[in-house]
């Protein structure tokens, strides 16, 4: 056991190194309308925010409606809080994370859901867009003993389904990034201008440690996350962007650390595009993901119930170093990703019950028929007594007295 943890230590730590960047000296992208179209930008795309909003709460309402905010975030003001920050930014505000003293030691999965479904910038079209891309600060990101450490995201995207014919459909399409065994990757700035790329966990989406600049995925390296379905022409069309999801988990090993994220957009050649954002949003089933169990890397299970509007990859989170699965480590993966799908047994025995064993329609009224051939006996008597036996009362005493002869 001690062999194993010391192993999963170097690995963490091996990591942790190759992934660490300092500051970019030189920026290796310069946004501008003909190479990036923001999905969400926190300023506003696709609503209005201002410095100091916490998003996510309950009085939040930045969005379409207090129901429908661009932002929302399962177990915020717990083990995380959320806020619109200007201090540390690509441009203008950015979404700041904090990771609480509440945070269990066993960690807690706490989806963040950027909808670019609400809001009057909503849905997005970045059609022709060759990478996604956002900017990150991990720079402040470190454990209760003040060092630098990972952060794992389950990422994934979603949009609206397009048909063969073009079309727009009714559905979504979930995508998420390509584990770096099946040939994923990201790349990152490199600080002279240039990019370095770093091949994908099989696990979480890990952001670079003690880093600020930009992080970019080629459209090419996303799949479909395992319980989306819904694709009707197998292409990442990039139509009608509806769902960012950062699915990250909070650990007490993390409490005081902070995250910045800025700038969720789509590079490609936009130029002498027109603006093809819009304000008709396409009404799109969601998926109610219940998850189960999430396994920390120290072994420990934490059991959470957890429901969102959309359709959600809960693949477990675990910080602080890589959670590879293999024999040597120790480390393992273990989530349940399974959508909530609808029972049809009580319905069934309802029916069977109503209709009999056999199921077959009406053999269960056969009852009433008796009971109105009963009625209809009755009320001949009653009416044959009043029409006829009270008007020729010698009648019973002759059908008696005939009864009597004949004995």
């Amino acid at each position: 056991m001690k062999t194993r943890k010391l192993v999963s230590l170097c690995i963490a730590a091996a990591l942790g190194t190759v992934l660490a960047a300092p500051v970019s000296a030189t920026s290796s992208f310069t946004p501008d309308v003909s190479n990036f179209k923001a999905v969400f930008d926190f300023d506003t795309t696709p609503a209005s925010y201002t410095e100091g909003h916490k998003p996510g709460t309950r009085s939040d309402t930045v969005g379409d409606s207090k129901s429908e905010k661009c932002i929302t975030a399962e177990g915020i003001g717990l083990t995380y809080d959320l806020t619109i920050d200007a201090g540390v930014s690509a441009k203008g505000n950015a979404l700041r994370l904090d990771v609480t003293e509440l945070a269990p030691e066993g960690g807690s999965w706490c989806p963040v859901l950027l909808n670019v479904k609400f809001g009057p910038n909503k849905l997005v079209d970045v059609s022709g867009a060759t990478d996604f891309i956002f900017w990150v600060d991990t720079t402040k990101y470190k454990d209760t003993n003040g060092q630098h450490i990972q952060k794992g995201i389950n990422l994934y995207i979603q949009e609206t389904d397009v048909a063969e014919d073009g079309s727009l459909t009714d559905k979504a399409t979930a995508w998420k990034p390509k584990a770096g065994s099946k040939g994923g990757y990201y790349l990152m700035e490199d600080g002279a201008g240039g990019w370095k790329k770093v091949e994908n966990s099989d696990s979480d989406f890990w952001l670079p440690v003690n880093y600020q600049g930009w992080i970019k995925l080629p459209i090419s390296t996303f799949e479909h996350t395992d319980w989306s379905t819904d694709d009707s022409d197998g292409i990442f069309n990039c139509r009608q962007i509806q769902i960012i999801q950062l699915g990250m988990g909070n650990y007490s090993i993390q409490s005081g650390a902070t995250l910045y994220f800025d700038e969720f957009g789509f590079t490609g050649n936009f130029a002498g595009s027109a603006d093809t954002t819009t304000t008709k949003p396409v009404d799109t089933t969601t998926t109610t993901i219940d998850v189960t169990t999430t396994k920390p890397i120290d072994g420990n299970v934490t059991t959470v119930d957890q429901e969102s509007d959309t359709t959600v990859d809960p693949a477990e989170t675990t910080d602080g170093g890589p959670n590879v699965s293999t024999e040597s480590t120790g480390l393992t993966t273990d989530a349940t990703e399974t959508p909530a799908t609808p029972s049809v047994t009580a319905a069934t025995e309802t029916v069977e019950g109503a209709n009999g064993p056999e199921g077959s329609r009406g053999t269960g009224f056969w009852w009433i028929w008796v009971l109105a051939a009963v009625v209809v006996i009755a009320l001949g008597g009653v009416c044959f007594y009043f029409l006829y036996v009270r008007r020729h009362p010698g009648f019973l005493k002759k059908l008696f007295h005939k009864h009597d002869g004949e004995e």
